[in-house]
């Protein structure tokens, strides 16, 4: 395995082990700038539903420009 295949499996091996450290890292950090977890709960919320909205509009909007004829 040649130096740039194993950098990158080892920063993905990192990367794995780190992911699920991150929710309770961002939440104690966030509490340490004085911003509580309701607000915290509020904000990953609205951000997650404005992406599932905009995810369904594209799929929509694929499914009406396929039905068209139309190219993507």
């Amino acid at each position: 395995m040649n130096q740039s295949a194993e950098h990158a499996s080892t920063a993905a091996d990192i990367a794995a082990r780190a992911l699920p450290a991150a929710p309770p890292v961002a939440v104690g950090a966030a509490n340490l700038m004085g911003i509580p977890l309701p607000d915290i709960v509020q904000w990953v919320t609205l951000i997650y539903l404005i992406v599932l909205i905009a995810s369904k509009i594209v799929e929509i909007w694929r499914g009406v420009r396929s039905s068209a004829g139309v190219k993507p």
